[in-house]
């Protein structure tokens, strides 16, 4: 089997050798010519693939086993614990305090709405214990934003900042301004999603123990600076925020930031360092049985495999992806998700299939007004529609996603499109 270098240096030759006889060989050394480069993009292939899978290869086979020994043995003794709230055996201190607890745990499965209905319940015994009220606001608005609802998830964080803040409790209200700033990030508001980072990170730095803040708001501001385009940036600041985890071994923290480091390898087109930094956050994740998070990985592994031509393994990753968020509720990790089933299928050179994933990725991100993700569906729609006669269709799809990228900031994104309207041109 050939090195990847090795294949790179054989096309730079028969690149020349074509350059160099063109026009002046005959018909028959032409077929010969073909026939060495079909073989030498088959030896590519095979060596990308032995080079590669073992980056990849383990996602599909972990998910199902992980959610099945998650969910299953968890639901016996969480039964038995909510029994214990309706027994009258507690004070309603005691009741608020396993009610929160019960919903965490269920917040951590993924079980969102039962985790609504603990933590409302606990809610009602403790009107007058402000602090635990706070925690209470802060735990709902954070399901809220996984949930999408980023009005609702600001309006509970503000009035659990407003408690903190006057019972000046200054960790906390650093770490409801970062929470602010990620929904503000989500909902594409960058500039407020910079301020509220920086707010964050101007409270947490004198502070005494506030080492995962700061690493909080590194991983925040990497991704802002990945989104647009800078890509020196965001290394930079994803190694400050993997120092800090790693001193306080917050393994959460590390899966994120190693989860996001993968993403920023991906735009960066270095496949190897995506790959290791998916493993190694789903090393993580795994520890830590963050079902969210695994399904995001699946995500991403299947763009990879589609960077690295392995059809059958992105389909595999993405059908994962699509039943995990399906069964989240996630409209917008599944509008992710059909965007790359459309390009499955463009691959396969199934065109109506693609068009059904892309202009159900586009309803879906439309619904849940996520421009990025509409922006990148339209993107890809734009590009399978390149190949067609008729140019106008392609056309309408870039420039509703030019449009969008413009208006997000998105730089790199922005380029790309401007240079697919031209080739188009």
């Amino acid at each position: 089997m050939l090195t990847l270098k090795q294949t790179q240096q054989l096309n730079q030759l028969l690149d020349t050798v074509n350059e160099l006889t063109a026009g002046s060989i005959s018909a028959w050394d032409q077929e010969l010519a073909k026939e060495v480069q079909t073989v030498v993009a088959q030896i590519e292939r095979a060596t990308v693939a032995a080079h590669q899978a073992s980056l990849v290869q383990q996602i599909a086979q972990t998910f199902d086993q992980q959610e099945q020994a998650l969910s299953n043995p968890m639901e016996l003794p969480l039964r038995a614990l909510r029994h214990l709230v309706e027994s009258g055996n507690l004070s309603e201190t005691q009741k608020a305090q396993l009610l929160i607890q019960l919903g965490k745990t269920h917040d951590v499965l993924t079980q969102w709405e039962v985790a609504l209905d603990q933590f409302y319940r606990a809610l009602d015994y403790c009107q007058d214990d402000l602090p635990t009220k706070a925690e209470i606001l802060k735990s709902i608005g954070h399901i809220n934003s996984k949930q999408r609802d980023y009005r609702a998830s600001n309006r509970l964080y503000r009035e659990s900042l407003a408690i903190y803040s006057e019972r000046q409790i200054p960790h906390q209200v650093a770490h409801i301004y970062i929470c602010i700033g990620w929904n503000e990030f989500q909902s594409d508001n960058y500039p407020l999603a910079e301020a509220n980072y920086h707010r964050a990170l101007q409270i947490a730095t004198p502070l005494e123990g506030a080492e995962r803040l700061i690493a909080d708001v590194n991983m925040n501001l990497a991704i802002l600076a990945t989104v647009r385009g800078e890509f020196e940036t965001a290394i930079s600041s994803y190694k400050q925020g993997v120092a800090a985890y790693l001193s306080i071994d917050d393994e959460r923290g590390l899966a994120q930031s190693h989860y996001n480091m993968g993403l920023l390898y991906v735009d960066m087109q270095a496949w190897q360092q995506a790959g290791e930094s998916y493993q190694k956050s789903l090393e993580y994740a795994q520890r830590q049985s963050n079902l969210h998070l695994i399904g995001h990985i699946h995500l991403s592994y299947t763009e990879l495999a589609l960077k690295l031509s392995d059809l059958a393994l992105a389909h595999a990753c993405c059908m994962h992806a699509v039943r995990s968020f399906g069964r989240m509720g996630s409209q917008s990790q599944l509008a992710d998700a059909y965007k790359y089933a459309g390009q499955i299928q463009h691959r396969r050179r199934n065109g109506n299939n693609a068009e059904r994933f892309f202009e159900k990725s586009i309803q879906l991100a439309q619904a849940c007004e996520s421009r990025l993700n509409q922006a990148e569906a339209h993107y890809e729609y734009g590009l399978m529609l390149m190949d067609k006669p008729d140019k106008d269709q392609a056309k309408t799809q870039l420039n509703e996603a030019l449009h969008l990228f413009t208006a997000l900031g998105a730089k790199v994104d922005t380029q790309n499109t401007q240079t697919a309207l031209a080739q188009l041109a």
